[in-house]
């Protein structure tokens, strides 16, 4: 017996497995656990729960032909929803405003801000927000504010389990470092994503396109697991248990819409013809166009919202912004259907009226009509994808229809967001570019050939306009293709996608690039700035004055009490370079982070008195990552931000003697005043020229 196990042991260490990664894939699947619950609680209480009650009650009122007092009843509960929201996001989690892409990029890049993520109120109230915002009918996106939300719950898992690792032996911890925080929090950003569409692959290769800076084989791995776990479980609680169920849908159907074939008619074998490459390719540009347009459009409105909506204006103001917004956004979707006439349903409509696939709305439409756009503008977002992508065989849109909820979709979302609302954008670009590329579908089957399928324009429009905005493909197409689970148009949807990308790149920035440069957050680039070429590490280092460099406050590897007290409490650094002896031997020996530092006097307290020493270096890391000076800068920036360092030490060229410590404001601002150089030298030799 004893034999057995010394080769289980033996094989265990040689498999690399033992408790860091017991821990490690526990907390992988408990992740994946509640990113599927978070899934199915905001759809089911924002969708269904609370948009059907508002719905339900409207709809009688219509029914009995009270039209005013339908409209009257539609806003007064969406504005108490979203004002409700805001208010939940203005008190409790400001960072939770907008679609959280962004701060989740910013935190995995390595920028450790507590506001973005570590607020243990803000999941709760975030989960509220983004709920009631759901309800109030706003053009907002679950997808997004779900993944920021999964991630923050990520995060304070790892802060409480790294906090009660200090119980278990060193070797056996699984914080030791950032790293693994980053690359859960990863997970759960993959998984969040994952249960919004339930598309399981979509969510890991949105955070490998989009949101990881530090990407590899394990990180991969448990964000396919934890995203799988959280997709099986939205589809099995919102299908239900029964195959025969009220949704017709099998629980394991990861599909949001409910199609059979998207492709053309069976006469027709292939999924699209060669002659309609072209139209893909303008529905592209099209797409790229549109993407762009609201890129522009929603920057122009968040520079004037700093300017209407100081930060020191209070929550009031704000309130009252979204207040209107939804008081505009009740106004275009309940009543301009109004002044859409009902039209009757034809015998295929009357065939499909039962169908779990086609969702009609009637309005103030006698029995046997119903009202086109109220269809578009009256449904939750999911019956409204459904609508788009259903065959003309099942549902007809006249063209005109589907044009008007296109721009009034294009006009709320991009009033919406930047509002005080948790609010994706991902969904709402669905949305108009399905309906964008329904309407091309429908012209072309008037004009061109009869037998042309529109909802397979529908889902190229939608990855038209969805690429142009977000500037992404991989993730688009296999978003899509989930979405419809169908893996045969991963061809015509990267074709679409692509075009939208590069005629998107050729007019305006990414989407999320624009957000976080307006929002002012300190994200590192992937790619070295110009500007970084002609300079080194040395350069970088913080000065003092006239090349005189900023030298780091350095800890003994047995330090005073009192001196840890003061450097505790007269600066605000999160590593401090352990060195041999600060006053005479500054030889690197390793870094210590500042909550090890606060712990080890914590420990220490009511036991060492103030003029004592204490052992640093047994709390140190011993193999810090450091570069010397004369390091191309290009080249540490790289490293710098793949490996999603907070601090990186200098040493002087051939010793290991301390020289100074890069921090990621150090980067910025040279970045900045690099920039500004190189800018100033361009005007002198442009007025050079013209002398």
């Amino acid at each position: 017996t004893a034999e057995l196990g010394a080769d289980r042991n033996t094989w265990m260490k040689r498999a690399g497995l033992g408790p860091r990664q017991y821990y490690a894939m526990g907390l992988t699947l408990f992740i994946g656990v509640f990113s599927g619950v978070a899934g199915v609680v905001i759809p089911f209480f924002g969708s269904y729960f609370l948009y059907d009650i508002k719905q339900d009650l409207v709809g009688s009122l219509l029914s009995e032909g009270r039209v005013t007092v339908a409209v009257i009843t539609w806003l007064m509960i969406s504005i108490a929803f979203s004002t409700a929201a805001a208010f939940v996001v203005l008190k409790f989690a400001p960072a939770a405003v907008g679609s959280g892409v962004p701060e989740c990029k910013t935190y995995l890049n390595g920028a450790l801000y507590k506001n973005l993520l570590e607020k243990p109120q803000f999941a709760a109230a975030a989960t509220l927000a983004l709920s009631l915002s759901v309800a109030s009918d706003l053009p907002v996106g679950v997808e997004s504010p779900l993944m920021h939300i999964c991630a923050s719950l990520a995060c304070l898992v790892c802060k409480q389990w790294q906090a009660s690792e200090n119980r278990i032996p060193r070797d056996q911890r699984l914080f030791v470092t950032d790293r693994p925080r980053i690359m859960f929090i990863t997970v759960a950003a993959a998984s969040g994503l994952s249960a919004a569409f339930r598309s399981p692959l979509g969510g890991v290769v949105f955070c490998f396109e989009e949101l990881a800076t530090h990407w590899n084989f394990e990180v991969m791995n448990r964000c396919i697991i934890a995203a799988a776990f959280a997709s099986i479980i939205v589809c099995y609680c919102m299908a239900g248990q029964d195959v025969e169920d009220s949704t017709g849908r099998h629980p394991f159907d990861i599909s949001i819409v409910s199609l059979e074939s998207i492709g053309h008619s069976a006469r027709i074998p292939p999924i699209f013809r060669m002659w309609e490459i072209f139209v893909l390719v303008f529905i592209g540009a099209v797409g790229g166009v549109v993407g762009a347009t609201f890129v522009g459009l929603t920057s122009w409105m968040s520079r004037m919202r700093k300017r209407i909506f100081p930060d020191e204006g209070g929550i009031g103001a704000r309130v009252l912004e979204v207040a209107f917004i939804t008081f505009i956004a009740g106004f275009l979707l309940v009543i301009l259907p109004n002044s859409f006439d009902c039209r009757e349903l034809n015998r295929r409509e009357e065939g499909a009226e039962d169908d779990v696939r086609v969702y009609w709305v009637a309005y103030d439409c006698k029995p046997g009509f119903f009202n086109e756009l109220a269809s578009l503008t009256m449904n939750n977002k999911e019956r409204v994808l459904n609508n788009l992508f259903t065959g003309s065989f099942v549902m007809d849109f006249h063209p005109q229809t589907t044009l008007a909820y296109a721009v009034i979709i294009f006009f709320l979302s991009a009033l919406t967001f930047g509002s005080s609302l948790p609010c994706g954008v991902l969904l709402p670009q669905i949305l108009i570019g399905g309906a964008i590329g329904r309407t091309i579908g429908h012209f072309l089957q008037d004009n061109v050939e009869k037998d042309v399928a529109v909802r397979f324009y529908a889902l190229m429009g939608a990855a038209a306009v969805l690429a142009g905005t977000v500037r992404m493909t991989l993730s688009v197409t296999v978003i899509l293709m989930e979405l419809v689970s169908s893996s045969v148009m991963g061809a015509p949807i990267m074709v679409a996608a692509m075009v939208g990308k590069l005629v998107g790149d050729a007019l305006s920035p990414s989407f999320y690039d624009t957000v976080a440069e307006n929002t002012s957050l300190p994200t590192l680039g992937s790619v070295p700035p110009a500007s970084f070429e002609d300079h080194t590490v040395y350069d970088v280092m913080t000065e003092l004055d006239h090349g005189m460099h900023f030298m780091p406050v350095c800890l003994s590897e047995v330090e005073e009490a009192d001196f840890i007290e003061q450097v505790l409490t007269k600066t605000e650094h999160n590593g401090f370079p352990v060195v041999k002896d600060r006053g005479a031997d500054v030889t690197l020996t390793g870094l210590v982070k500042r909550k090890d530092l606060e712990a080890l006097i914590r420990e220490k307290e009511g036991q060492v008195l103030l003029n004592e020493s204490v052992n640093v270096a047994s709390v140190m890391e011993l193999s810090p990552w450091s570069i010397e000076e004369s390091t191309p800068a290009a080249r540490v920036y790289q490293w710098f931000v793949n490996m999603g360092m907070r601090h990186l030490v200098v040493t002087i060229d051939g010793t290991q003697q301390v020289a100074g410590i890069i921090t990621r404001h150090d980067w910025y601002e040279s970045q900045i005043n690099w920039e500004s150089e190189m800018e100033a030298e361009k005007e002198e030799k442009r007025k050079s020229q013209g002398k």
